[in-house]
């Protein structure tokens, strides 16, 4: 199926963990030193660290702006803060990331981790995937 006929089976929300708090003291830094996109995508900052501002349900990274369910700070251990975004937020948010060559595959899911590496356009059917929902469907 072409990216634009994918099928909207699963619209999110999906938990994405930020590490951006300074592992010496767990204040925020300012800056995404790596990032959990879902439970099958880790990325980690090989060239640049993202800027990240919390707004008012909202998350700025690298002056663009993300919605956000919900966030907490120091989230598994003090380095890492969560956030819950709609499905729609994550897909803005991957395509905005994976073309600036910032951030590398850390772990993911065979699928992504090739299709991360390759600069692929996500679309709304990968979000079964991403979310650990079941199967793309694209």
């Amino acid at each position: 199926m072409a990216a634009d006929t994918c099928r909207l089976v699963y619209t999110g929300p999906i938990d994405v963990h930020l590490c951006c708090n300074d592992p010496d003291n767990g204040n925020f830094t300012g800056r995404i030193e790596a990032i959990e996109i879902g439970p099958n995508l880790s990325l980690y900052a090989a060239t640049h660290a993202p800027r990240l501002v919390y707004l008012d349900r909202k998350i700025r990274i690298s002056g663009q702006t993300f919605e956000i369910v919900s966030h907490k700070e120091w989230y598994g251990n003090w380095c890492w803060d969560f956030v819950r975004m709609p499905g729609a937020d994550v897909i803005r948010l991957m395509n905005f990331l994976n073309p600036k060559g910032w951030l590398s595959v850390d772990e993911a899911e065979e699928r992504l981790y090739n299709l991360w590496s390759a600069g692929f356009t996500w679309s709304w059917g990968w979000l079964p995937l991403i979310a650990d929902r079941g199967a793309p469907q694209c």
